[in-house]
């Protein structure tokens, strides 16, 4: 009786945690995507505005590289963050499921377990720049508090904990495009792309702004070729006895 009211107790904390997770999930997919947008938004209104803000022309263009790339590592970072917990939620939540359901209960094998540990580097890759499968496993839960061989009564806290790890460790030797991983790649690999395109943007775009000191002053949308005449011009115009010039009458 005190087992069947303490099982009781553990699936209705398991089907709090289930809810906690999904929610968590759809949240952190909802803010990938937003940063996502917003960050596209950002650098793709690099092409379609031309130069701007007024006076960016004369911004030199290491500077105008610099502080494109400080902007992206703040979006990357941000979705890096979010993509990342997403996946953790969306294994917690799998491995909810399986706990619930579970009809018998388990023998902890930690072996299962311990095959994987990720470096600090692979970390650090794993929360800023890249996704890593194997970062996945040290340090977002806790360790295993269990000993090898012990009896997990089905439903438990314990199982669920041992389920998680297990599949953590699965995770780590072959992801397959679970957990949304093949997605999280190709957005990530999308905000990588959109750096690139302002920095090629930035430094061969072909109506960068000339070098010649005389060009800097003319208004903003001018070539110096429709403004600034040659000197073989000038010796031209001063040969000749009389320009005439005929106004554009319209309407």
């Amino acid at each position: 009786m005190i087992r069947a009211v303490s099982n009781m107790a553990d699936r209705e904390y398991l089907f709090a945690l289930l809810a906690l997770n999904s929610t968590y999930h759809n949240h952190k997919e909802q803010a990938a995507y937003t940063i996502l947008g917003v960050e596209g938004a950002f650098f793709l209104g690099l092409f379609l505005l031309g130069n701007w803000p007024p006076g960016v022309d004369s911004v030199p263009d290491w500077l105008l590289a610099l502080a494109f790339g400080l902007t992206w590592v703040l979006f990357h970072s941000a979705l890096r963050f979010q993509l990342r917990n997403r996946r953790l939620a969306a294994l917690r939540v799998d491995a909810l499921i399986r706990t619930l359901e579970d009809d018998c209960d388990r023998e902890a094998k930690l072996t299962e377990v311990e095959r994987h540990r990720p470096g600090r580097l692979m970390r650090f890759i794993d929360d800023t720049l890249w996704p890593v499968k194997t970062a996945t496993i040290d340090g977002d839960l806790g360790e295993v508090a269990l000993t090898d061989g012990a009896k997990l009564p089905r439903h438990s806290p314990a199982a669920y904990t041992y389920r998680e790890a297990t599949l953590k460790a699965e995770f780590a030797q072959k992801a397959a495009g679970k957990y949304g991983w093949m997605m999280e790649w190709i957005i990530t690999g999308g905000s990588a792309f959109l750096l690139l395109a302002a920095l090629t943007r930035i430094i061969f775009d072909p109506g960068a702004p000339s070098d010649n000191p005389a060009d800097r002053d003319l208004p903003v949308g001018a070539t110096p070729a429709a403004l600034v005449m040659s000197q073989a011009d000038l010796a031209k115009v001063g040969s000749s006895s009389r320009i005439t010039v005929t106004p554009s009458i319209h309407g």
